[in-house]
Order: C-alpha cells, then sequence, then structure tokens
C-alpha cells in the first residue's frame, strides 16, 4: 500500500525503508535481542564457554589426526625405512631414542 498523495511542496514522500536490523542483533548464543552499539552484545561467560567448548573440540580433533597419521605412517610399505618427523628431522624406525 503506498502513500501516493503529494506533499504540500509537490514532491512524493519516499518510501519507507525498514531500519530494524541495523540497530538491534540477536546473539546466537542467548537468544537475547541486544542493540548494535553497545561493545559486547553477549555477556563475557558466554564467549568463555563456547571458547572452551570450541578448544576442547580442537584438541580431541588434533589428537585424532595425529593418531590417524601415525596408524598411515607405519601401516606403509615395510621397505620404507626412513621417516620424516614432524620437526623435519630424519629418523629410522627401527632405531627408537
Amino acid at each position: 500500500m503506498e502513500n501516493t498523495q503529494k506533499r504540500l511542496s509537490g514532491k512524493r514522500p519516499q518510501k519507507r525503508r525498514f531500519r530494524g536490523n541495523q540497530f538491534t542483533k540477536i546473539c546466537p548464543h542467548t537468544n537475547d535481542t541486544e542493540r548494535r552499539d553497545t561493545v559486547y552484545p553477549c555477556e563475557e561467560r558466554v564467549y568463555q564457554l563456547v571458547n572452551n567448548k570450541l578448544s576442547l573440540a580442537m584438541k580431541e580433533v588434533a589428537e585424532e589426526s595425529i593418531k590417524r597419521a601415525a596408524v598411515e605412517q607405519n601401516s606403509s610399505s615395510p621397505d620404507n625405512l626412513l621417516a620424516i618427523s614432524g620437526d623435519g628431522s630424519g629418523r629410522r624406525k627401527d632405531i627408537h631414542r
């Protein structure tokens, strides 16, 4: 439904735009609506909880990846006696120091 009436100046009024998203933001962790001009839209403890969960998940994924890589390296062909470790030093598989 447009407003087609002219103003006293003879110009048509401009359409109003929805400006609600410019000023408010919904925090995905707490579902609270906060103003965007605030420094922290969510409380600091919420960020700490999320960061702690993410760091634990990253550690688990890294450990699983390292274990898989070690199994893959050990299961490679037995003819390959030289392996390159993560720090770049060469080392024989049959020598354990």
